[in-house]
């Protein structure tokens, strides 16, 4: 729930959207799995999610995802701060406020908010420290900072705890940190530490993280992502599943007890999730060369939405599936996007198609393009996934 005592004020241009059309299938060539044959389809919607409307906000080009917390989306835009907005009326994005750097003391990175809206917790990019501001004042004001860390991937709320996947570009010291969020100010309880953090981790609803790991940072294989219990004070690793084939984790869903991967020019992937300790790769598919890369994934219960983008030349685009039992994959449709893909991010019953615009040619992303679609699905936690961010494969970001 919002607390309403943040008065509403317009901060940027918007635009809405409602362009529905008919979708066939098409087929992919498959490196493994089925796919289903049938016709192409193109349109601003595919089964399961409907665009309610658009929001497009001026930038500088940079800025971590964006949040869905209940009816709150949060926007980071580096050194403009964290814009918040009421996204109740996904047609009418309603601006609330802006915590600007002269509240946060420094660039905004990572972001989250309490469930009732009261609180927000900002990564500062070059501090090791989380700001918390408090969200019933507008502007927000600053309570204090907290952590020690060179640099926050993201931060999750799950119940009074926060998660916070951070690490050091030093030591090469990476995990999940947990503190306890009943406080004003987060106080430390606990910590997971690898030899490598990676870009981002996935919170479910049971309180267990799926953290990436590229490169792996054990065997052989080319990545994985290790499974923690985070229900207590202190994460406690529980599995660690490590990939058969060639590719890097660049974005986690899970959907019962089987998670979903994308893996950038490795396809999309499925794993068994249902023991933590034997985690087993199901199957999934590359696509036939050239294609663009997989950049991260969404799943509704059969229904899953593939984030693809990039190489230059390449189309930028939501792909969806319905997966079957027996693990058959049937495309569905695509949402064209035409700009550069940062995320795909889904908090309850909303999801945010995240991209950069560049609006007059001059190849400087001006402009954050969100578009808000409604989703026909079961409601999951929050997503910690700060997707499409490759900075952190080579040690550097915020």
């Amino acid at each position: 729930m919002i607390r309403r005592s943040l008065a509403p004020r317009p901060l940027s241009p918007r635009r809405r959207c409602d362009a529905r059309r008919s979708f066939g299938h098409r087929a992919i060539v498959p490196l493994l799995g089925l796919l289903t044959l049938g016709a192409p389809a193109i349109s601003q919607d595919v089964p399961g999610l409907e665009l309610q409307g658009t929001l497009d906000v001026p930038t500088n080009g940079g800025g971590a995802a964006v949040k869905i917390v209940g009816d709150l989306l949060l926007m980071p835009l580096d050194d403009l701060g964290v814009e918040v907005y009421d996204i109740s009326d996904l047609s009418d994005p309603m601006g609330l406020t802006i915590a600007d750097t002269s509240i946060l003391g420094d660039r905004a990175g990572a972001v989250t908010a309490t469930a009732d809206g009261s609180r927000m917790f900002v990564d500062l990019l070059t501090q090791p420290q989380t700001a918390v501001l408090d969200l019933g004042t507008n502007p927000p004001t600053r309570l204090g900072v907290f952590g020690a860390h060179d640099f926050t991937r993201d931060l999750v709320l799950f119940g009074d705890r926060l998660v916070v996947n951070a690490g050091s570009t030093f030591d090469f010291l990476g995990g999940i940190f947990t503190f306890d969020a009943v406080p004003d100010v987060p106080e430390p309880e606990g910590n997971y530490l690898v030899d490598l953090v990676d870009p981002g981790f996935l919170v479910t609803e049971d309180g267990l993280a799926l953290m990436a790991r590229t490169p792996a940072g054990r065997g052989t294989g080319d990545g994985g992502f290790e499974a923690i219990d985070i229900t207590g004070a202190n994460p406690v690793s529980l599995g660690y599943w490590e990939t058969p084939l060639p590719g890097n984790v660049t974005g986690i869903s899970v959907s019962g007890d089987r998670a979903f991967v994308s893996a950038y020019w490795g396809g999309l992937w499925t794993v068994d999730i249902s023991d933590p300790a034997n985690m087993a790769y199901e199957g999934g598919f590359d696509f036939a060369e050239p294609q663009s890369y997989a950049l991260d994934v969404e799943a509704v219960g059969d229904l899953v939405y593939l984030l693809q983008g990039g190489p230059p030349g390449f189309p930028n685009q939501v792909v969806a599936y319905r997966v079957s039992p027996t693990l058959e994959f049937t495309e569905l449709g695509t949402i064209p996007l035409g700009n550069i893909p940062i995320g795909i991010v889904r908090g309850g019953s909303k999801l945010a198609v995240d991209e950069l615009v560049d609006l007059d040619g001059d190849f400087f992303y001006e402009t954050r393009r969100i578009r808000l679609y409604s989703v026909a699905g079961p409601e999951i936690f929050v997503d910690g996934f700060e997707s499409g961010d490759l900075t952190a494969w080579s040690g550097q970001g915020g």
